[in-house]
């Protein structure tokens, strides 16, 4: 994993106590936390993506606990312009277990002056779907209660990019840290779908995703999931099968302590969105 320079997060880390955040007790208002430090944004990439300056240095970041959809992908656009409008340049953010992420990127929560945790109220917009990234979960709790407020709600992306294919099929398994070095094992990296229903699905064209903007598996045309039946992709090369499939990734796709398993339909809307982990 890459870090910033040791002047960025030694800043970063100013306030931390043992690297904790602090949280408020509960009924309290909102409160920037103590260990948050002021943070200028320069520029929203896309819905949970930013480029922001804090401690004299430019960063890519990447708003923790939560996963909105691309620019280019169903209510992308409307997620980037929510969070355009959550931010007025000048905010704090703050860390957790981990300072960035395996591209670099600063991993934050965001805070307005009021107080306002960005990321919950992306969820509570129903602008992208709370997921949980161990062991960054210090404030998933809050954000998890937004999400599923705004999923009950159908607000945002929840009614907007819901699929006419949704509970079409379900998650039926998954083998994220198969035994044995990640990258020798990719064939034992896998995850499996069922048909609950009682009529064949055609995937043709649908996305399997992780919940980076870089993992993205399209099933091949004619792959049809008979009523009953189960589909595994595994995440290695090999010969594909009616129940096999292989993604043929260059390295591992789903990360050992926690993902989200999306699957999106020929528009890029969400038929599955499963969160592993803790």
């Amino acid at each position: 994993m890459s870090h910033p320079s040791v002047h960025l997060l030694g800043a970063l880390a100013v306030g931390l106590a043992a690297c904790a955040p602090t949280m408020p007790p509960p009924g309290a208002p909102n409160a920037v936390p103590a260990e948050a430090i002021a943070a200028e944004v320069v520029e929203v990439v896309d819905g949970d993506s930013l480029v922001i300056t804090v401690d004299g240095s430019t960063r890519d970041a990447r708003l923790i606990g939560l996963n909105a959809p691309e620019r280019d992908a169903c209510h992308g656009a409307a997620a980037t312009k929510a969070l355009t409008g959550l931010v007025d340049g000048r905010v704090s953010v703050s860390t957790d277990v981990e300072p960035t992420d395996q591209y670099g990127r600063l991993l934050v929560y965001l805070w307005r002056a009021d107080g306002t945790l960005v990321n919950a109220a992306l969820a509570r917009g129903g602008h992208a779907i709370a997921a949980s990234f161990p062991p960054n979960t210090t404030r998933q709790d809050v954000i998890d209660a937004a999400g599923t407020e705004a999923e009950d709600a159908g607000a945002g992306l929840w009614s907007a990019c819901a699929s006419t294919d949704a509970a079409a099929i379900v998650l039926d398994g998954l083998s994220p840290d198969p035994p044995g070095p990640d990258t020798e094992v990719l064939t034992e990296e896998w995850v499996a779908f069922t048909n609950p229903g009682d009529t064949a699905v055609d995937l043709s064209g649908w996305v399997l995703r992780d919940a980076s903007t870089a993992n993205r598996y399209r099933f091949p045309p004619g792959t049809v999931l008979e009523p009953g039946a189960r589909l595994r992709v595994r995440t290695g090369c090999g010969t594909d099968t009616s129940d096999e499939l292989h993604w043929c990734a260059p390295g591992p796709v789903w990360n050992n302590a926690g993902d989200e398993v999306i699957v999106l339909d020929q528009a890029g809307r969400t038929v599955l969105a499963t969160s592993y982990g803790s």
